[in-house]
């Protein structure tokens, strides 16, 4: 499992995320920011589910994909990377709709 610590604040630990492009799927949106964010490529393995929260006045909704990597990465954007089990990954993530997801998404 594959977590990174937050541009704005690198106390929090997140699954990589970011904006879709204009043409650009969420799917392939997906694989651009794990590489952007952490150096990963590899394919979609599938849907994962949705998060949504309040920035602002505004509600953004997060639409997450499982990523079969085909590498390990490395350090990006000033961002740390950590590979985890997933009870690690429960542990590490900073907050409670992303271990929620991460539940739902998984066997435990």
């Amino acid at each position: 499992m594959l977590i990174v610590t937050a541009r704005q604040n690198p106390h929090h630990w997140i699954f990589p995320k970011g904006h879709i492009e204009p043409g650009e799927t969420a799917e392939a949106a997906a694989l651009r920011e794990a590489e952007e964010e952490a150096g990963v490529t590899g394919t979609i393995a599938r849907n994962a589910g949705s998060v949504s929260f309040v920035a602002g006045r505004d509600t953004i909704v997060v639409e997450y994909f499982l990523l079969a990597a085909a590498n390990a990465g490395g350090e990006r954007e000033g961002r740390r990377l950590a590979w985890c089990t997933v009870d690690e990954a429960l542990n590490r993530l900073t907050f409670e709709d992303a271990r929620q997801l991460l539940a739902k998404s998984l066997p435990l």
